[in-house]
Order: C-alpha cells, then sequence, then structure tokens
C-alpha cells in the first residue's frame, strides 16, 4: 500500500526510512473505531540526518459503509469541526477518539472546515496534557498532508482547465 512513500528528506535530503515499533514491527496505524467499518492507514517515517518526521495517509475509502443522513456533506463537516472544538484543551477519553475519527475520516472535512481545524489546533493554548498534545499535533500533521494533497489536485485541474482553452 505505501510502495510509493517519499524516499528522501525535502528539508536535508536525507533518507527516509520507516519508524519501528520496539519489537520490529513497521509503524503503521490504523484508525479504527468499534462502529466503523473503514480503516484508514498512517505510515510514518523519519530522516536519518536531521531527524525530522513525516507521516504519509491513505485516505482512500477500500469498504463502502451505507450512512442514512439527513443532511449535506457541509453538515457531517461541520458536526466534526464541532467534535474537534468541543475536545480541544479537555483531558479526557475524548481526546484519542475525537483525532481518531477526524483523521480517519478527512474526505467527509470540506477544504473550509479543514483548514479552520488546522488554524484551531496550530493556535490552541492549551492540548490537555502530554499524551493528548501528542494526539492533536499527531492529527495536525494529517491534516496538512490532506490540504496539501487537496491544494495541488486543485492546482492541477486549474492546469489542464488552462491549456483545455
Amino acid at each position: 500500500m505505501f510502495e510509493n512513500y517519499p524516499k528522501k528528506c525535502t528539508s536535508c535530503g536525507g533518507t527516509l526510512s520507516p519508524v519501528y515499533r520496539r519489537n520490529e514491527e513497521l509503524l503503521v496505524d490504523y484508525y479504527k473505531h468499534p462502529y466503523r467499518k473503514i480503516t484508514d492507514q498512517l505510515l510514518r517515517l523519519e530522516c536519518e540526518n536531521c531527524g525530522k518526521r513525516y507521516i504519509i495517509v491513505e485516505e482512500e475509502r477500500r469498504e463502502n459503509m451505507e450512512i442514512n443522513f439527513n443532511g449535506k456533506i457541509e453538515d457531517i463537516s461541520m458536526m466534526l469541526l464541532s467534535a474537534e472544538r468541543y475536545a480541544l484543551g479537555r483531558q479526557t477519553y475524548i481526546v484519542q477518539w475525537t483525532c481518531e475519527v477526524i483523521g480517519g475520516n478527512t474526505h467527509l472535512i470540506t477544504t473550509k472546515d479543514l483548514k479552520v481545524m488546522i488554524r484551531d489546533i496550530e493556535n490552541a493554548e492549551y492540548y490537555g496534557a502530554d499524551f493528548d498534545k501528542k494526539e492533536w499535533l499527531e492529527l495536525l500533521d494529517i491534516l496538512k498532508l490532506i490540504l496539501s494533497k487537496r491544494e495541488a489536485k486543485k492546482d492541477e485541474s486549474n492546469d489542464k482547465s488552462t491549456y483545455e482553452r
């Protein structure tokens, strides 16, 4: 699944290698929830020279799940944004759960709300406990990566439409 991940660090040009757990298992996280049938994967990489860390997200949906929702995609996106704002700064189980649900459902978040979430997390005065802060900063990396992919795709489609004219 992650065959085409970047091999060189964008900062120093050093070699990127996957981060391993203590038992030498490749650190590929699966965002799961007991009530969802969707699983996203994250691959963590680290530069051997400068130590910069990267997170590669596989946002593709591998399994369809039907949901009857009386509303628009913007409504779901706003609910995820509301959950982020509720959980940011709290010190309960809801932080990890919220970060997992948001990180596993980025395809449901509008680009506008994605930018708002990024701003909220970047400008937070308090993240909660240290382990909560870690969750928020990992989610921030994921959201920024998704935003950059969307903007690159948008730029690519704008370039194509310019050439078609």
